[in-house]
């Protein structure tokens, strides 16, 4: 299917299968409108025609969401348009492809142990935020939606360059899903200590990848209590958390401190080795330079380990290398 009008070409290809693939748009950056705006919206309204009941109820909650902001509900599609080239980038993630730089300056957590990009509801309000000063700067959705989806500084540089920018449909109809089934037969329960999610699979009879899935906040094995948020879990497991949750935070706390306790032990006797000489046999054709190199070391360095006092070396001398001092 292709329209032409006011000089734009929006191509959408649509590739049906059982997992809904639904193709790609693409248009180009320069020749903004309107028009543009609208035909990408048709042909998304379109290919969305497919979309699975819980695909299309998340769908319809990110619309509400951005009506409640007053932002167009045709940007809706937004987070379904993300190219493969942004998607590779690990360092962006979540339901609206944030990266740690836009999250943390609209105010979501970002750490080691916990990351609101991956909480639908936060992500979203940050994205709205975003979209908003997007806005305020471009003064045109099209443009909004290329700096959202690359950067400003990207879009500068299009415009600078007369280059073009896709913005492209992906297949993500799972993350749609999630939106909508993590709060549907779950029960929220407080985290008032760090607890081991081995532990929790474990007393609670729930697979592990389930509990991630209810629970994407957390990072890592070890869930540390964030402000503003809890437990997600499935109602039955809930109610073996509400009589059993102290002995879990114990049994966590005990494996938890046997872990650092264990990572303390590597680390110091990694330290130890580090501090452990090296030695290297001469070679024919060998100079004290080239040794030097091949280990990162000075010459002055291997002169002083080996108590040598010229440059010279033979054939089958043991020299000792400190790299780590």
């Amino acid at each position: 299917m292709m329209w032409r009008k006011c000089g734009i070409t929006v191509l959408l290809l649509l590739c049906w299968n059982s997992t809904d693939v639904l193709g790609t748009v693409t248009d180009t950056l320069m020749h903004t409108s309107d028009a543009a705006l609208s035909e990408w919206t048709l042909a998304l309204d379109e290919a969305s025609a497919s979309f699975s009941p819980d695909e299309t109820a998340g769908l319809q909650w990110i619309a509400s969401r951005l009506q409640e902001a007053g932002i167009p509900q045709m940007l809706k599609y937004l987070p379904l348009c993300i190219p493969s080239s942004v998607e590779e980038d690990v360092s962006r993630t979540g339901l609206w492809h944030l990266s740690p730089w836009v999250a943390l300056r609209y105010g979501l957590v970002v750490s080691a142990d916990h990351d609101e990009r991956l909480v639908p509801q936060a992500a979203t309000r940050a994205a709205i935020s975003y979209l908003h000063d997007l806005y305020k700067l471009y003064g045109d959705w099209w443009k909004t939606i290329h700096a959202f989806v690359y950067s400003p500084s990207a879009v500068r540089a299009a415009e600078i360059r007369r280059s073009a920018l896709a913005v492209s449909r992906i297949p993500s109809c799972a993350v749609l899903s999630d939106v909508i089934s993590r709060t549907n037969g779950v029960a929220d329960r407080p985290l008032d200590h760090p607890v081991m999610l081995s532990v929790l699979a474990e007393k609670t009879g729930c697979p592990a990848d389930t509990l991630r899935h209810l629970n994407p906040l957390y990072r890592g094995d070890v869930w540390r209590p964030v402000s503003g948020y809890g437990l997600r879990l499935p109602e039955s497991a809930a109610l073996l958390f509400d009589s059993e949750s102290s002995a879990w935070y114990q049994q966590s706390s005990a494996q938890i401190s046997a872990q650092e306790e264990a990572l303390r032990k590597a680390q110091a006797a990694a330290e130890k080795k580090k501090q452990e000489p090296e030695y290297y046999v001469v070679k024919r054709g060998d100079t004290l330079s080239k040794i030097a190199q091949r280990y990162h070391v000075r010459v002055i360095d291997l002169r002083t380990w080996n108590n040598l006092k010229s440059d010279l070396i033979r054939d089958g001398q043991r020299l000792r290398i400190l790299r780590n001092r």
